[in-house]
């Protein structure tokens, strides 16, 4: 089944915006099916100088961004983050729930500063002997370390950037899922794009603005 994929568009700091200050686009398919136009619209009411992409670090989420956005700061939302290295203490401390919890706690204070090479240099002297725990925790790590640059959390704080994808999150449950996936419904591609987009226009207080723009 072709996934649902949903993108909110919003300013930080912008003036005289109020109810159109968030945006919403989405559609069932792959990512590459949805024209660059649609995006550089829906940025143009924001007038912005600055694109920020702010999503949980799959690799298609990063790969839209370098297709669409070359220019934009990348980056992975804190709490997916948290995941990473939660997952990570789990992998190298098991069995040790005392251990888990105090090192998943100093490493989510280290992720919050943004000093993800520390965490790494750490994780790599607690690496387990047993094969299949190593490699776990050692994809745990790769993944920690391709992905540093766009975990500077400390900095991204200090430029006034949101952290979280809470929004979109939010958005997956109220814009899809109060409407798409009631009991019982099943949808074609065409129909639920057709639904989605329809439902991204009126949450996003477009509604009347796409009609007037089609307009004789």
């Amino acid at each position: 089944m072709d996934p649902l994929r949903i993108l909110s568009i919003y300013g930080m700091h912008v003036p005289n915006l109020r109810s159109k200050e968030l945006v919403w686009q989405g559609h069932r398919g792959s990512h590459q099916a949805q024209p660059e136009k649609q995006y550089r619209i829906s940025l143009s009411i924001f007038q912005t100088q600055r694109v920020v992409v702010l999503g949980d670090g799959a690799e298609w989420v990063k790969n839209l961004a370098q297709m669409r956005f070359p220019e934009a700061t990348f980056i992975i939302d804190l709490y997916h983050g948290r995941q990473h290295v939660s997952e990570l203490c789990k992998t190298l401390f098991a069995r040790n729930e005392k251990k888990i919890g105090q090192q998943r706690i100093r490493w989510w204070t280290d992720l919050g500063d943004g000093k993800v090479e520390k965490i790494i240099r750490q994780a790599q002297q607690h690496l387990p002997q047993d094969a299949e725990a190593k490699k776990k925790g050692e994809i745990e790590i790769h993944c920690l370390g391709k992905n540093a640059e766009y975990m500077c959390y400390a900095e991204f704080r200090a430029q006034g950037l949101f952290l979280g994808s809470g929004v979109v999150e939010a958005g997956c449950k109220t814009l899809i899922g109060q409407r798409l996936e009631q009991s019982g419904m099943e949808w074609s591609v065409r129909g639920a794009n057709a639904i989605i987009f329809l439902r991204c226009f009126i949450k996003s207080n477009r509604f009347e603005d796409y009609w007037e723009s089609r307009a004789p």
